[in-house]
């Protein structure tokens, strides 16, 4: 089948003309915004969906924000989620990985809450989902050094100026049927 392009100018000594893909707005007080569908073709098997900062010769490559919008109750939720299996296989996994270099450092991966002018921070939570047959396992660890140091593993509280800071708490789960607990 054909294939359709969308592409804006090249610009030789200035920035490169931009592209806009928007939905439309609504006008009514409780009306509801348009929807924007990204989808790639399916088949026996699907095809993919690439989204990529441009490279660049000279500096930095380009950044990709996905980021949820302003509302005035609630901003607006951003979710990564591999795809599902219909039969017996397995689902999709998310990966989310640090850029290599070359000679200098990896790129970092940071996961942080959000923050607040008046209340608590929001929270951090890291954990495997429940199943009838076992729920999945949950690694943290450092990496390796081939000819350094390995990573750290560093387990902290935050500061706190007027209050007591927090704890840090281990806690094994519970079995209800006579089996031993974990430790």
């Amino acid at each position: 089948a054909g294939h359709v392009a969308v592409h804006a100018g090249s610009g030789m000594s200035e920035e490169g003309a931009e592209v806009s893909v928007r939905a439309g707005a609504s006008g009514s007080y409780a009306g509801v915004g348009g929807a924007l569908s990204l989808l790639a073709g399916a088949g026996s098997v699907g095809g993919d969906v690439v989204i990529r900062s441009g490279e660049s010769a000279r500096g930095g490559a380009g950044r990709v924000n996905i980021a949820g919008a302003l509302g005035d109750s609630q901003g607006g939720d951003v979710s990564l989620s591999g795809g599902s299996s219909a039969m017996a296989g397995k689902g999709g996994s998310v990966f989310v990985s640090g850029g290599s270099s070359a000679s200098g450092l990896g790129g970092a991966v940071e996961v942080v809450s959000g923050v607040s002018e008046s209340g608590a921070s929001g929270s951090v939570l890291v954990h495997s989902s429940s199943s009838s047959t076992g729920s999945g396992d949950v690694f943290v660890s450092s990496g390796s050094g081939l000819y350094g140091l390995s990573g750290y593993f560093i387990l902290s509280t935050g500061k706190s100026s007027h209050e007591s800071t927090g704890d840090i708490i281990f806690i094994a789960g519970s079995t209800f049927d006579g089996l031993k607990a974990g430790d």
